[in-house]
């Protein structure tokens, strides 16, 4: 009876009343809470999505409310807080919408006991994002499943083949193959790697979490450094730039982060597209920044202040690959529509012009992976038909056709002699 009577001096203090028909339970918000704002409201109310101009990202949006002006939280008082009238219907619309998954009468009574409590956060210091805390199975994978390789390159100079899978970049020396050394504990699939002198770039992330690009150094072995501050989902590609001064990062969460490779910040975000970011390629002036979308366009970026200078509309499905020719006269793209398309690139007009100049019905299915050759007169195409073509530049004459690979080629890559 004291302790009890203690805790109901101390709540009166802060200015809330519980009821004397229900103990005081203890609710954690990063234990307890979070598991479920993540896993049932969080998918459609984030920094990215706001549904109803709410976001329950962090704890500071959270108490913040969305559009309605309604409180979404009131301390102490469970049956006045939005949260709570949503979730048990009393107000509407209620949430999670019909179609989705429902919360249980426990988890609504634990979030109830939690505002009840004071519902207290974790204090600003402390309060990231609740999608940083995605918790994921881990599945044992037997010794007799070969890993697939995802992504890969040969170095310029063609001495070094890279390729990476789930977790893992391993580098080896052509033509022997002997391997060089071997980068483990990446994060989720590696989607690109690129060679840039003595470095590679690898590009990859976790569904739902985070992306990251690591920059190594090929002689050394060495971390160089991370970059994934504000992305919220895996990367697709990691560009270095060809004058070596900036690194462009996209990927699943819509959004193209510049980077100042020698000081390792971050200089801007580049906003346009209307779906994942799959593809990037500079010009090689270093100027501009070409990007292939699920939103079926590729479009031209301004480096130096993120201004969007065309976009290219002309595809009927998901771009997945974009390239700009060495000698910057060209924009060749593909994707889901299974064609391939070539664009000029006439840079000395203002405004900069990119006419359609070439179309051609490619592959039977999506094309997944393309590379131009060294000397820039052909392209290699590899489709989900599993038929790989090469293909002459800028007419897209095809040249050579391979059909009887065994699954889909994901990746390509060329030697430097073509």
């Amino acid at each position: 009876m004291i302790m009890r009577f203690l805790s109901f001096l101390i709540l009166m203090t802060a200015g809330f009343f519980v009821p004397s028909e229900r103990l005081l339970c203890g609710v954690d918000y990063a234990a307890q809470v979070v598991p479920i704002l993540r896993d049932y409201c969080a998918g459609c109310h984030n920094d990215q999505d706001l549904e109803g101009e709410l976001s329950l990202e962090t704890f500071a949006s959270l108490t913040h409310g969305g559009e309605s002006g309604k409180t979404m939280i009131v301390p102490g008082k469970p049956a006045e807080s939005l949260l709570i009238q949503v979730l048990t219907g009393d107000s509407k619309p209620k949430m999670p919408p019909k179609r989705e998954p429902q919360l249980n009468e426990l988890q609504i009574q634990l979030l109830e006991d939690w505002i009840l409590e004071g519902a207290l956060g974790p204090g600003q210091d402390v309060d990231t994002s609740i999608l940083k805390t995605l918790v994921l199975p881990r599945v044992q994978v037997p010794d007799s499943i070969k890993l697939v390789h995802t992504a890969s390159e040969i170095s310029p100079d063609g001495k070094s083949l890279a390729q990476g899978g789930f977790g893992f970049v391993e580098v080896q020396s052509l033509p022997g193959r002997e391997v060089k050394w071997r980068m483990n504990a990446l994060p989720g699939k590696v989607n690109s790697i690129h060679f840039h002198g003595q470095q590679v770039i690898i590009a990859s992330g976790i569904a739902g979490l985070l992306g990251e690009a690591s920059v190594c150094d090929l002689e050394t072995r060495a971390l160089i450094r991370r970059f994934s501050e504000g992305h919220t989902d895996l990367l697709y590609d990691a560009k270095l730039s060809p004058d070596g001064q900036w690194l462009a990062t996209a990927g699943y969460d819509r959004v193209i982060r510049i980077w100042n490779m020698d000081s390792g910040e971050f200089v801007r975000s580049i906003d346009g597209h209307l779906g994942a970011i799959f593809d990037l390629s500079f010009h090689p002036n270093s100027n501009v920044l070409v990007s292939a979308s699920a939103d079926e366009t590729i479009k031209i970026w301004r480096l130096s202040d993120g201004a969007r200078l065309d976009t290219l509309n002309q595809p009927q499905g998901e771009q997945f690959k974009v390239l700009v020719t060495h000698d910057g006269q060209y924009i060749v793209g593909a994707g889901a529509d299974r064609r391939i398309r070539l664009w000029g690139m006439f840079a000395n007009s203002d405004p900069m012009q990119h006419p359609l100049l070439q179309t051609r019905f490619a592959h039977e299915s999506s094309v997944v992976a393309m590379v131009l050759d060294p000397g820039g007169q052909r392209i290699l195409t590899a489709s989900a038909d599993r038929s790989v073509k090469l293909w002459s530049l800028p007419d897209l004459v095809q040249l050579h056709s391979w059909n009887a690979e065994s699954d889909v080629v994901s990746t390509l890559s060329l030697t430097p002699d073509g």
